[in-house]
């Protein structure tokens, strides 16, 4: 029995059926569910709090370096606040040097060094009042710890780089372009997630060793359909008078059948199908009340509508998540 299990998959549904007909007992399935890693062992709940707390020694950490100056800021010298934060940036190099890249101290050591590099930017713009505007400050940190988050492999600090991105366009265009057109800038946003979620789910179909954290691309996806879903209800309000708002609604009617069919048949994921439902439920109800003759025709032919797609799409999802647990066992 233990080289079957170690020669093909044994799923939970498995275990439960040759216990149930008495082919093995109790006591070995429960060793089964702990050997095939349904059931977290002793090692797993081990490196999972080793993990955790890592994270937290990181965040708290740097919570206080942030504290701590904003209590003493006006007691320091300035070189004394440089210089204590440039030691800890060497502290933390020293600590990754002799880590393994693999390993998860190495990478949220990484990440830990980020974070600091970004509060040496703040208190260096602090203390000599550059004039620069906020788009620089997180323009220079994106640009400096680059090279550190390609070579982190590490889905956390993938997403504290894409987040500086993203401020450092908004910023940029709120402050040097001064353009008040928000849809172009949708545009610009739409392209950068957009191309990060296909990037990613291209390469984590493709290649084996890439990451497999599902939780990246999930967040990911959440800037591309709340983008699309506002640029299609902005573009029913003003009846697609501008370029963007075109743009978003062509591409919104294509992505709904093209996420649905690889979210179903290629990578299957139900989170990003509900995030898809949700968006065009509410799309289809703004154009209910955009359209509707007044508020109350609105109001109930809205709500049956919600009700109606909910109870579907439930149904739907439900049928999908069997199908594929029964594919899979």
């Amino acid at each position: 029995m233990e080289e079957k299990t170690q020669q093909k998959k044994v799923t939970r549904k498995v275990i439960h059926y040759l216990i149930a007909n008495h082919i093995i007992r109790k006591e070995k399935g429960r060793d089964l569910f702990s050997q095939t890693g349904i059931y977290p062992n002793e090692k797993a709940w081990l490196k999972f709090l080793n993990q955790s707390l890592m994270v937290l020694g990181v965040v708290f950490s740097v919570c206080g370096i942030i504290f701590f100056f904003a209590y003493n800021w006006t007691e320091m010298h300035k070189f004394f606040k440089l210089g204590l934060i440039e030691a800890g940036i060497i502290g933390v190099a020293l600590f990754i040097f002799f880590k393994k890249p693999e390993t998860f101290a190495f990478k949220i050591g990484l990440t830990a060094l980020v974070l600091i590099t970004g509060a040496l930017f703040a208190t260096f713009g602090q203390i000599y009042q550059t004039g620069a505007n906020a788009y620089d400050f997180f323009l220079n940190w994106t640009l400096v710890v680059t090279i550190w988050v390609i070579i982190s492999r590490f889905p956390l600090l993938w997403l504290i780089y894409l987040i500086l991105i993203n401020t450092t366009v908004v910023l940029y265009a709120e402050q040097v372009l001064r353009h008040d057109e928000e849809t172009e800038l949708f545009v610009v946003l739409l392209g950068i997630n957009g191309v990060v979620l296909l990037v990613w789910e291209w390469f984590s179909y493709h290649q084996k060793s890439f990451s497999r954290a599902r939780w990246f691309p999930r967040i990911v996806a959440m800037a591309p359909i709340l983008i699309l879903t506002v640029l299609t209800n902005s573009g029913i309000d003003n009846s697609f008078h501008k370029w963007p708002e075109v743009l978003g609604g062509v591409m919104y009617v294509l992505m709904i059948p093209v996420c649905y069919f690889i979210y179903t048949k290629i990578i299957r994921d139900l989170f990003i199908l509900v995030l898809l439902a949700i968006s065009l439920i509410s799309v289809i109800n703004f154009l209910i009340f955009e359209k509707a003759p007044d508020d109350l025709e609105a109001f109930f032919l809205s709500g049956f509508f919600s009700i109606a797609m909910t109870v579907l799409l439930v149904w739907q999802f439900v049928r999908l998540g069997k199908q594929w647990k029964e594919e899979v066992e």
